[in-house]
């Protein structure tokens, strides 16, 4: 990820290293344009261009280093399910954007403060960045990203595994299937230790936990229930419903997915 910031300070450095090209070509866009103050027109476009791009650069670099955070604990958690997906997409959409751009300041002789083929030092420099940004993409964006979507596969095909263990454990259950039991599970496999850690320190620190903060609760067990369903992801609602058997859930809504997976289980206990 530290590259695509490479390539963006590149192209900072050469747009310094050809100031003078770029702004005597904004000085001669000027004089075509009869502008009135072409000097000033001309500063002030370089200088726009300038300043877009060390906030690109500044971005990039903020970037790379949240996806370094993200790939280092996912190194010490010894899983890259962690991987961040916004830094994944993000910077894959800020290549396709580039590269859209570069088709559009090609093509149209006056797009902002960049023109087209007039300006052909900016433009060059726009072209060496965008290439260098796609062959960053292909050799490391693509590899990362199939990387994340096979922990993510492996983790959903592991969840899945275990609740259809826990429903065949519920079988033999009189009380049947445990919902507290399947919360806990996703709750534990979507915190890190971390997260694990400082939750048990508030539980112990909180003196309306325990039986105390069970008192105040006016909301019933049904809708609690429900409301813990309901903030679980629409495909893990589809996963406990198949295991469950429950017909036609693909077509039901998520409150009344959540309310027949809780009513379902009600009436196995």
């Amino acid at each position: 990820m530290f590259s695509l910031f490479l390539v963006e300070a590149i192209q900072l450095l050469l747009l310094v290293v050809y100031k003078n090209d770029i702004l005597l070509s904004f000085y001669k866009l000027a004089q075509q344009q009869n502008l009135s103050n072409q000097e000033s027109f001309a500063i002030q476009s370089f200088n726009q261009q300038l300043g877009i791009q060390i906030f690109t650069a500044l971005l990039y670099l903020g970037i790379a280093v949240y996806f370094a955070y993200t790939a280092f604990a996912s190194r010490k958690l010894k899983s890259y399910y962690h991987l961040s997906s916004f830094v994944i997409n993000t910077l894959a959409i800020l290549i396709i954007v580039k590269v859209i751009m570069l088709v559009v300041f090609t093509t149209n002789s006056s797009v902002g403060p960049i023109t087209g083929t007039e300006v052909p030092a900016l433009i060059a420099i726009y072209v060496v960045s965008v290439v260098a940004s796609v062959l960053v993409g292909l050799v490391f964006l693509r590899p990362v990203s199939l990387i994340k979507k096979s922990f993510v596969f492996a983790r959903r095909r592991n969840e899945f595994m275990k609740m259809q263990e826990m429903f065949k454990n519920s079988q033999s259950n009189p009380n049947g299937f445990d919902l507290n039991a399947f919360f806990n599970h996703v709750n534990n496999q979507n915190k890190d230790p971390y997260m694990k850690s400082q939750d048990e320190q508030a539980y112990q620190d909180n003196p309306y936990t325990g039986q105390n903060y069970k008192a105040q609760n006016v909301k019933s067990e049904k809708d609690l229930k429900i409301e813990k369903l309901l903030s679980l992801p629409k495909e893990q609602l589809h996963e406990m419903a198949k295991i469950l058997n429950i017909f036609g859930y693909e077509k039901l809504d998520k409150k009344e997915l959540a309310e027949k997976i809780y009513n379902y289980t009600k009436d196995k206990k």
